[in-house]
Formats: C-alpha cells, sequence, structure tokens
C-alpha cells in the first residue's frame, strides 16, 4: 500500500467519544457494501449532494444512493439529548434568576420598611435622597456580593460534573462564568434601588412616626 496522507483523529460513533485513528482507503481498491461520502461545499447543499451523486455512480454504475443530507441534519438527533438538557437546565436557570429577584426585592424593602425611624431621623437632618438611596441600596448589594462569591465557587466545583455532556467546549466557559455575576450584580442594582428610592422620597414627619 502507498500512503498518500495523514488525517487527523477524528470521533466516528458519538460526538463525545475521545478522537481516534482511521484508516481510509479508496473505493476502488477495497470494496464494502456500505460507504459514507463527505464533502465541504460553499455553495447550495442540495446541488453538491447531486453533483457527489453523479460522480459516484461515474465511478461505478451499480451503486445506490441511499440518502443524501447535510452535516446540521446528520448531527440533529445525536445532538438532541444535550440540547433537550441545555434547554431544561437554561429553564430552570430562568426560574431560580425570577425567584432570587424576587427575595432580594422582598428583602431589600422589609430592610427598608424597617428602618423607617432611621430614615425619617437621617432626613430630618439634612441626608438628602441620593445618599439615603444608596446607604439603602447597599445592604441589598452586599448580600448579592457574598452569593456571587460563593456561587462562583460551587460553579466550579458543579462544572466537573456537567463535563461529560459538553461538547466542543471545557467546563469553565470563560464567557459563562463572568456572564451570571454580571447579569444577577445588574438584577441586584434594580431591586435594591428602587425600594431604597421610594423610601428616601418618603415624608421626613411620616417616617419619624413610623413604628
Amino acid at each position: 500500500m502507498t500512503i498518500v496522507g495523514i488525517a487527523e483523529d477524528i470521533p466516528i460513533q458519538s460526538l463525545d467519544e475521545a478522537p481516534g485513528w482511521h484508516v481510509y482507503f479508496p473505493y476502488t481498491q477495497q470494496e464494502n457494501f456500505l460507504a459514507h461520502f463527505l464533502g465541504q461545499t460553499t455553495g447550495d447543499d442540495e446541488q453538491a449532494a447531486r453533483a457527489m451523486a453523479t460522480a459516484a455512480r461515474t465511478l461505478d454504475p451499480q451503486v445506490t444512493i441511499w440518502t443524501t443530507s447535510t452535516m446540521a441534519r446528520h448531527l440533529a438527533v445525536p445532538r438532541l439529548p444535550a440540547q433537550l438538557g441545555a434547554l431544561v437546565l437554561s429553564l430552570f436557570a430562568g426560574l431560580a434568576l425570577a425567584l432570587a429577584i424576587i427575595g432580594l426585592y422582598g428583602v431589600v424593602s422589609y430592610s427598608v420598611a424597617a428602618r423607617g425611624r432611621e430614615v425619617g431621623i437621617r432626613m430630618a437632618l439634612g441626608a438628602d435622597a441620593p445618599t439615603i438611596t444608596r446607604q439603602l441600596a447597599s445592604s441589598g448589594l452586599r448580600l448579592v456580593l457574598v452569593g456571587n462569591v460563593l456561587g462562583l465557587g460551587l460553579s466550579f466545583l458543579a462544572s466537573r460534573l456537567v463535563g461529560g455532556l459538553l461538547v466542543d467546549t471545557g467546563p469553565t466557559d470563560v464567557a459563562a462564568f463572568p456572564v451570571a455575576p454580571l447579569l444577577l450584580g445588574a438584577t441586584a442594582v434594580l431591586t435594591s434601588y428602587l425600594p431604597a428610592r421610594r423610601a428616601s422620597r418618603a415624608n421626613p414627619v411620616i417616617a419619624l412616626r413610623a413604628d
């Protein structure tokens, strides 16, 4: 046999298998009942498939073309479990974010309401609304900061458990880890700012009479 080139190791049976070595033989030198032909094109997929079928029949008039498909359609079935899993995890992540927003808003609102007399005293002594807003909102932001630090640490540990479900990406994705804290931080700023701003606009006399 004459070696005409060396190909890169590739997975054959599934997307998550380790790449292995394989030997490719010319069609005219090794008969095979079932063969797969793969082509890369920048034009129309259907037209390229017809051209490949014509070339195959020219090489062997008795060849039978069972089916033609694009790589996207071919990979749709093996990718389906991973895509469904990602969809379910995304739904749970969205639900968790919604619960976090509701919980944080409730905690900050309760904290602000409990400090009504303090707010009234500060306003009576001359504190302006922006200063009071920053002071009240900072308590909620501190909670989120601590939660982000703990969450990132647990995420690094949990990423090892889902590493086997990922294809062509690592469990510690450099884009996902910064985005999640930034999203939670932006959410915390909004949910902490609204009740703090509302409290800073309250009447000082009413705030001083608060229980």
